[in-house]
């Protein structure tokens, strides 16, 4: 499996994949695959972490205060500012933006409010 190289985030180190968003890089794999099945491997492993990663933090987030949060799409607040409270575990609902979205640069801001 590809080592994350010292001194590069990682984040950097996952976005530096290919452009079918494949991950490059792995010289062996457990099962010793190679060519396009190590690539396969390789990528299906990096996607279980990453969603291994996500459950985890979500069973386990709590807001350190109370507050409210607002998201701004380009300049535009969508929706109404959600509430929190020190109680509440996991993700914190927000508007659905998709459709927003179309292509090109945008501008996402989530903030206080």
């Amino acid at each position: 499996m590809r080592r994350r190289p010292p001194g590069v985030s990682s984040t950097d180190w996952l976005v530096s994949s290919r452009t079918n968003g494949s991950l490059s890089g792995a010289t062996t794999s457990i099962v010793g695959s190679s060519g396009e099945a190590l690539s396969i491997e390789t990528t299906a492993l990096a996607v279980l972490a990453v969603k291994a990663i996500v459950a985890y933090d979500e069973s386990r987030a709590r807001p350190k205060a109370p507050g409210t949060l607002e998201l701004v799409v380009d300049g535009h607040r969508i929706g109404d500012p959600v509430a929190f409270g020190v109680d509440m575990q996991g993700a914190i609902d927000l508007p659905v933006i998709d459709e927003l979205l179309f292509p090109g640069e945008h501008t996402i801001c989530l903030g206080s409010a």
